[in-house]
């Protein structure tokens, strides 16, 4: 081609093609389109947030107002500061395997609820009594007189089963 001659204008294709002979270009690309269904899903979840902007924005407006308000009406409400609601929901969603694993355990059933609740009343009881009456045992007749009594013999029966439980499961386990 001559100086003075114009080279004709390059075609969009042709710029398109010379960007895939990029090795670079070519592998983001393979990414792209190996993750098109999670562009796809950010995409429509983008438009429904733009859509729902104004609601959105109104409802939190309306939120921190609320709190702001019961900020004032209640100074002696020590609210968590922006900060510390940050740090909480950090903390919460690192323990959320966890969480999620004690809530569909037997560890919050009613039934292991109603037991741990009887127990601990039970043992607030006790210590209280024990604290007041200076309760002490001497000895094995000691012992075995307070064993006849029958509320002993309740609680000791339910340890009982308890322990040959927990025996069943440990051998099982």
């Amino acid at each position: 081609m001559a100086a003075t001659e114009i080279a004709p204008p390059r075609r969009p294709a042709d710029v398109v093609l010379e960007r895939l002979d990029d090795p670079g270009v070519a592998a983001s690309l393979l990414t792209i389109l190996d993750h098109v269904d999670l562009l796809a899903t950010l995409a429509a979840s983008l438009s429904e947030l733009l859509q729902r902007g104004d609601t959105i924005i109104d409802s939190v407006t309306s939120g921190v107002g609320e709190l702001a308000a019961a900020a004032k009406a209640r100074p002696d409400l020590q609210l968590p500061t922006p900060a510390e609601l940050t740090e909480l929901a950090r903390e919460l969603s690192a323990a959320t395997p966890t969480l999620t694993r004690v809530l569909s355990s037997h560890m919050v059933n009613d039934q292991t609820i109603d037991l741990l609740s009887l127990v601990a009343e039970s043992a607030a009881e006790g210590a209280e009594r024990a604290r007041v009456d200076r309760a002490s045992m001497t000895g094995l007749r000691g012992v075995l007189k307070v064993v006849k009594d029958p509320d002993v013999g309740r609680g000791l029966g339910l340890l009982v089963e308890i322990a040959k439980a927990l025996g069943r499961r440990l051998r099982a386990g």
